[in-house]
């Protein structure tokens, strides 16, 4: 009863289901075939993935308005789950198994039942002899589209519409995994066995190649496990309106909500392509906090009069992470409570974070506040309370990573973010493989595009600097370290609300100077309110 009469979330929904002693996942599925909601909270891909919606008897009709929050992630929610990678371990134990289940039960099968299943071994087997010729070629990686694929493994005579049916009706995947389990406790081999994964990634891959040939590629990546002598193969989606279009066109609208979504530009071409203009509305506001609660700075260079120059073939030159050091010892002395600073990637961190314990450069930061890391694998939570119970009190130095754990989703309020800095930019590696392939999907289709990788890499710095400034009364800096960010073509994709108050000063001591005033100021109104 009161999954129907109140709005709850899932901690909410747990809760009930605990005090009841009951399913929460399964009553909410009650509720909802039982009785008609007027609001739904769900995972992206409990709409997104049209199966996954099926499955949940969720329908979209022209009355249906749905609300993505964050908005910036649906395209990358959208290529992930209509994406698949198919590991070359994956792809020879679901061959072994197939076989060994044909031979076994090969007389108690339909004559249809046995000819779909050689379809199937014999496309598995045309994946597996593409895969070993492209290694002994020598052209891993490489890029084909779906019928280029299907020709050069030999199985463009194969309907993949049927074959895919055939896979769904008769729950293969299940059938293979129940049988390869009570063949390995039976035989005794030295073969790995296969994954409870393995065919149900098949399955998904063989789905994949039925997508209209223009919106993916076929990619042959090289291995995790043996990357010189084997290869994986992966559809990437290259198009995701594709689908997000089957959503528009059934429902009354699609709001796409998020504190910060700019550049918008990434959202309307990639998205939204082929939905009339007229249809597209955008609406964004100023922040709640009044002009004088929020300092930004693009800061081009350092204490040493030198350029912060952290491009990728320069970022590693000890005199450039020697400059950085000595900043963050001259922001630590100003900034009171927290501080958090943004790296472009785990690895710059790791080699910054190694030169500073032997330069001595840490040291000089705890002096004035106490310091810590977010680490690749390692949770956040313990750190975050750390630092949070040291930020107000003497005071914290935080080091992040743009697109880590930290960089999304969490509130840096009040004493834990009175500053963020950035540091450089996190542009994509230009050579690999994928992003090489939708850069040149991209140009194929409007000539035009060229900054995409400067969009994706601004969407991601918004995305870290909006993590300070939760409310009306919160104040905080902003800092940007890096002479890229003095173009134009730069800081005009930040969010407006940034823009409005963007300071570039010409020199180190002049910047520490504004930021000294602004938190002087702060800390003596608040002292008399």
């Amino acid at each position: 009863e009161d999954l129907v009469t109140e709005i709850i979330d899932i901690e909410d929904l747990v809760h009930h289901g605990r005090s009841r002693q009951c399913c929460p996942y399964y009553s909410a599925r009650s509720v909802l075939e039982s009785a008609e909601s007027d609001m739904l909270l769900l995972p992206y891909a409990a709409i997104l993935h049209s199966p996954t919606r099926e499955s949940l008897g969720i329908v979209l009709d022209e009355d249906s308005v749905i609300i993505f929050d964050e908005g910036h992630n649906v395209i990358d929610a959208i290529k992930d789950m209509y994406s698949a990678v198919l590991t070359i371990t994956n792809l020879r134990g679901s061959i072994r198994a197939l076989s060994k289940y044909i031979d076994k039960y090969s007389s108690r099968f339909a004559p249809r039942t046995k000819y779909h299943l050689q379809q199937v071994r014999n496309v598995l087997q045309g994946f597996l002899k593409y895969c070993e010729e492209a290694v002994t070629n020598g052209s891993v990686p490489a890029d084909h589209s779906i019928g280029e694929f299907v020709f050069k493994c030999k199985i463009d005579h194969i309907n993949m519409f049927k074959l895919c049916h055939f896979l769904k009706v008769s729950e293969l995947s299940r059938k293979l995994i129940g049988f390869a389990e009570i063949e390995e406790k039976e035989i005794d081999t030295e073969e790995p066995p296969m994954t409870r994964s393995a065919m149900h990634s098949v399955e998904t891959f063989l789905t994949c190649l039925t997508n209209p040939v223009g919106d993916g590629r076929i990619l042959a990546i090289p291995s995790k496990l043996n990357p010189n002598e084997s290869c994986d193969l992966k559809f990437m989606l290259l198009n995701p309106a594709a689908h997000f279009e089957r959503i528009t066109k059934q429902v009354r609208s699609v709001i796409l909500a998020g504190g910060t979504m700019t550049p918008r530009s990434t959202t309307v071409d990639r998205l939204l392509l082929g939905t009339e203009p007229g249809r597209i509305h955008s609406f964004s506001c100023d922040h709640v906090i009044s002009s004088e609660n929020l300092l930004t700075m693009i800061i081009p260079s350092g204490p040493m009069d030198a350029l912060f120059d952290f491009r990728f073939e320069a970022r590693s030159n000890a005199r450039a992470i020697d400059q950085l050091g000595r900043a963050i010892i001259n922001l630590v002395k100003v900034v009171p409570n927290g501080l958090v600073v943004f790296f472009p990637s785990y690895s710059y961190e790791d080699q910054v974070w190694s030169q500073w314990e032997n330069s001595g450069v840490l040291v000089a930061i705890e002096r004035r506040k106490s310091v810590f890391r977010e680490f690749r694998e390692a949770s956040v939570e313990i750190v975050l309370d750390q630092y949070s119970r040291e930020a107000r009190g003497r005071g914290a130095f935080l080091a992040a990573v743009i697109g880590g754990k930290l960089s999304e989703g969490i509130n840096f309020a009040d004493e834990l973010g009175r500053c963020v800095v950035v540091v450089g930019m996190p542009f994509a590696n230009p050579q690999d493989p994928e992003l090489l392939v939708l850069q040149r999907f991209l140009k194929d289709r409007d000539p035009q595009v060229t900054s995409h990788l400067e969009d994706s890499c601004m969407n991601a710095v918004n995305q870290s600097i909006g993590r300070v400034i939760r409310h009306a009364n919160d104040y905080a800096a902003i800092l940007l370290l890096d002479q890229r960010f003095t173009s134009s073509s730069i800081h005009t994709k930040l969010p407006s609300w940034i823009q409005s108050s963007l300071t570039i000063p010409p020199r180190h001591g002049q910047a520490i100077s504004q930021l000294a005033q602004f938190f002087k100021r702060h800390h003596e109104s608040n002292r008399n309110p």
